[in-house]
């Protein structure tokens, strides 16, 4: 399994999707692009800062 594919199965699990191929839609963009994006907005990981 590669990295990206173990991100996508991160991404499933946090936006609470039951089918993979459901995450897939919003991975058009690199994985490298959604977590750094993610990171910097999304409110769960702003609290860890």
């Amino acid at each position: 399994m590669s990295e990206s594919d173990c991100l996508t199965f991160i991404i499933q699990e946090q936006l609470g999707h039951a089918d993979i191929s459901t995450t897939q839609v919003y991975t058009h963009v690199t994985n490298k692009q959604l977590v750094e994006t993610y990171q910097r907005t999304h409110p769960a990981a702003l609290n860890g800062k």
